[in-house]
């Protein structure tokens, strides 16, 4: 599998872990939404198995609202919408389980 971005040479971590959670490039910045493309909601693997009546569950060592787990569980425009991003989690993808982590600095 290949993570980089659609749009440049290098990624960062929004788009990464979009390709990792959809299977999908986009680009910098974007959190699991077709861009390039329509803007869609691009279907992700909790989603998925959610859809299977599974459970499903984020887990990471950074806030819960940071591109890397947003990607698995949120649609933004922007990883800088976290508010938004907060919201996905409980009115889109409904994961049973989101644990974070604080960031250090």
């Amino acid at each position: 599998m290949t993570t980089y971005s659609a749009n440049e040479f290098i990624n960062d971590s929004a788009a990464s872990a979009t390709a990792i959670a959809i299977g999908k490039k986009v680009n910098n910045g974007v959190i699991s939404i077709s861009i390039p493309g329509d803007g869609s909601a691009l279907y992700t693997l909790p989603e998925y198995f959610r859809d299977q009546g599974l459970s499903t569950g984020l887990v990471a060592t950074i806030y819960i609202t940071h591109a890397t787990p947003a990607a698995f569980g949120a649609h933004e425009s922007s990883r800088n919408n976290t508010d938004e991003i907060g919201q996905d989690y409980f009115t889109q993808t409904k994961s049973n389980l989101l644990l974070g982590g604080e960031e250090m600095g």
